[in-house]
């Protein structure tokens, strides 16, 4: 999911480990919904999209941080050169 409100990006810690991706220690912390959080570590995703690959640092949080989505793609990755947000009404 995109969330145009997050600076960085963020996923949780059972799906970095489901994929095998290192987590390299870190003090960042966060505030999310107004609790500060201390992230667990970073890690470093390659996520495809159509003809492109995205490298995504992205803060590991613990399980259960963010609800109802496993991980967000936050302003940093989305706000690059090259990047355009195209909305679509699929109704």
């Amino acid at each position: 999911m995109v969330d145009s409100g997050v600076d960085w990006s963020v996923i949780q810690h059972h799906v970095v480990r489901s994929i095998d991706a290192v987590i390299t220690p870190s003090q960042q912390k966060l505030v999310w919904f107004g609790r500060r959080l201390q992230a667990l570590g970073r890690c470093l995703l390659y996520v495809v999209l159509q003809k492109i690959t995205l490298e995504i640092d992205s803060l590991v949080v613990s399980d259960g941080t963010i609800s109802e989505v496993e991980a967000l793609i936050g302003w940093e990755t989305m706000s690059r050169p090259g990047i355009n947000i195209v909305i679509r009404n699929m109704a």
